[in-house]
């Protein structure tokens, strides 16, 4: 019984592995073009997009920024 408990948390684990993967290539990897000029507006000047880049930490590597998706997702970061 004690393995198949195990067993499953661990397809828990898999699967919300899975679905956090989707998620952020869905909302950040794939759409053409910088995610910033959607929260910029009409005509942003170059130090905008460099400001919004790095509150939206756009700036960093993709794998920074899936574990700061991933923990965000398990950790209300507004509390």
């Amino acid at each position: 019984m004690a393995f198949y408990i195990a067993r499953r948390l661990v397809w828990t684990l898999v699967v919300v592995a899975c679905v956090l993967a989707i998620t952020y290539a869905v909302f950040f990897l794939l759409p053409a073009g910088d995610p910033a000029l959607r929260f910029a507006g009409k005509s942003p000047t170059p130090a905008e997009l460099q400001q919004i880049h790095v509150r939206l930490g756009l700036d960093k590597p993709w794998y920074v920024q899936f574990a700061k998706f991933s923990k965000n997702f398990f950790i209300d970061s507004d509390a």
